[in-house]
C-alpha cells in the first residue's frame, strides 16, 4: 500500500517518557481518557435535562489519563546490562517529565505528565521481557504540538539505554577501579561508555509527513529517541529561525498596516502565544483577534519587541545578526498600553492578527509562534 493510500491513524501511540522510548509493537490495552470542568443544574420545575451556563464555548480540560500496557524485551540486551536496563525503565517511570505520542500518524506531540500506578505481571519461566500495567495522569489535562525546530529525533535501539540514564554508574562487580583500591575478585580495567553524539539528531522540522507518518504511523520495530533541546535548537539553527512563523510586513507607505490571517493547529484556544516584531518601528501596534495592545516610542532597526507567554513584554537590541548579542532595555514596562490579560487568545483554524507602526520602505517582519494544545 502506497503512503497516500494508507488509513488515516487519528489514535494516539505512546513514544517515550521521560528518556525511556517505549517500542511501537510492545504496546497493548491503550486507552485515554480527556474530560471537561463544568456541572450541569437539573431544572427544578418539569422541564427536560438540566440547565449549562457555558453553551457554545469551548470546554475547559480537566486532568486527563492514559493507560497502557508496556512491554520491554530484554532478548538485545546484554546479560550484564539486563538488571541496568530494568532499574533504567523503573527510574524513568518514578520521575515525572514528559510524555511523548504521535496522533493522526505523524503528528508528535507531548504532555507534561506523571505515573500514578504501575501494575507488574509476573513474567514466566524463561520469559526475556517485563511487562507494566502504567497509568499516567497529564497534569495540564492537554497535549501540546512540538515545536519543530526544538524536538530533535536520533535512531534508537534499547541496547543504547547507558547513553540516555543520567544515573548510570559502573559498580565494582564490573572490575573498574574505584578510590577505594580496595581488592576486588576481578581484575582492574578501563570501561569507557559509549556516548551518543548531538550529531545523530534531526530537528522535527526536517522529517516530512510522509516520512513521519511511515516510521511512526505503523507497528514496526523502527524507534527514535526524542531530544526536546533549547540547546540543539540554538546550535542547530542560526538567526531567527526557532522565532516562529515569518511574516514579511506592508511598509508602501507612511501609515503601514499588515493583516495576517494566521491558521492555528490548536484544538483549544489558548493564550500561549509569543509575537516578535523586528525592523523600524513607532508607537507599534499588535491586534489579535480585536484585542489590541500600544506599545510608544522609537524603535530603530537592530531591535527586537517581543509580546506574550513566557516573555511578557520586552525590547532587545544587538549590534549584528550572527552572533546574537541582545541587551535588554528594561524601561519598555512603562511605554505599554494594554487593556487585557493574558494579552492574546489564539483560537482553533482561523486568526486574524494586524500589525502597524513599522517604518515606510524599511523592512520589518512579524513571527508569531503559539503553543497548540490538544486532547
Amino acid at each position: 500500500m502506497s503512503i497516500k493510500n494508507k488509513p488515516l491513524k487519528i489514535q494516539k501511540r505512546l513514544l517515550q517518557f521521560n528518556n525511556l522510548p517505549i517500542a511501537f509493537g510492545e504496546i497493548d490495552e491503550q486507552t485515554y481518557t480527556a474530560s471537561f470542568k463544568g456541572e450541569t443544574t437539573p431544572y427544578t420545575n418539569y422541564q427536560h435535562g438540566g440547565y449549562y451556563s457555558h453553551l457554545g464555548e469551548y470546554g475547559i480540560l480537566n486532568v486527563s489519563q492514559f493507560d497502557a500496557t508496556l512491554t520491554f524485551d530484554f532478548d538485545k540486551i546484554g546479560c550484564t546490562e539486563k538488571p541496568r536496563y530494568a532499574r533504567f525503565i523503573k527510574r524513568e517511570l518514578a520521575k515525572s517529565g514528559k510524555l511523548w505520542a504521535v496522533q493522526n500518524g505523524g503528528e508528535i506531540i507531548w504532555a507534561n505528565a506523571r505515573v500514578l500506578s504501575i501494575n507488574e505481571s509476573t513474567a514466566l519461566a524463561g520469559e526475556n521481557s517485563i511487562r507494566l500495567a502504567v497509568t499516567f495522569e497529564l497534569i495540564d489535562g492537554y497535549w501540546v504540538y512540538a515545536w519543530k525546530t526544538r524536538t530533535f529525533l536520533a535512531p534508537y535501539c534499547p541496547p543504547r539505554f547507558i547513553n540516555f540514564d543520567d544515573s548510570y554508574c559502573y559498580m565494582y562487580e564490573d572490575g573498574v577501579c574505584d578510590i577505594t583500591g580496595g581488592d576486588r575478585c576481578v581484575p582492574c580495567y578501563e570501561v569507557e561508555p559509549e556516548v551518543n553524539s548531538d550529531g545523530d539528531y534531526k530537528p522535527l522540522c526536517t522529517w516530512s509527513r510522509s516520512d513521519l507518518t511511515e516510521h511512526l504511523g505503523s507497528r514496526c520495530p523502527s524507534q527514535f529517541h526524542i531530544r526536546y533541546s533549547c540547546d540543539l535548537e540554538r546550535d542547530f539553527f542560526c538567526y531567527d529561525a526557532p522565532w516562529g512563523n515569518k511574516y514579511k510586513l506592508y511598509n508602501c507607505d507612511p501609515v503601514n498596516s499588515t493583516t495576517i490571517n494566521f491558521c492555528s493547529m490548536t484544538d483549544l484556544p489558548t493564550n500561549m502565544i509569543q509575537i516578535r516584531l523586528r525592523g523600524y518601528f513607532t508607537d507599534p501596534t499588535i491586534t489579535v483577534n480585536g484585542e489590541t495592545m500600544k506599545i510608544s516610542g522609537t524603535y530603530p532597526t537592530g531591535t527586537t519587541i517581543v509580546v506574550g507567554f513566557g516573555t511578557g513584554v520586552s525590547v532587545w537590541k544587538n549590534s549584528q545578526q550572527y552572533p546574537l548579542r541582545w541587551e535588554y532595555d528594561s524601561s519598555i514596562l512603562n511605554k505599554v498600553s494594554i487593556t487585557n490579560i493574558p494579552y492574546f487568545e489564539i483560537n482553533p483554524g482561523k486568526n486574524t492578527i494586524v500589525i502597524t507602526g513599522n517604518k515606510q520602505d524599511e523592512p520589518s517582519f512579524a513571527y508569531i509562534k503559539p503553543v497548540e494544545i490538544t486532547f
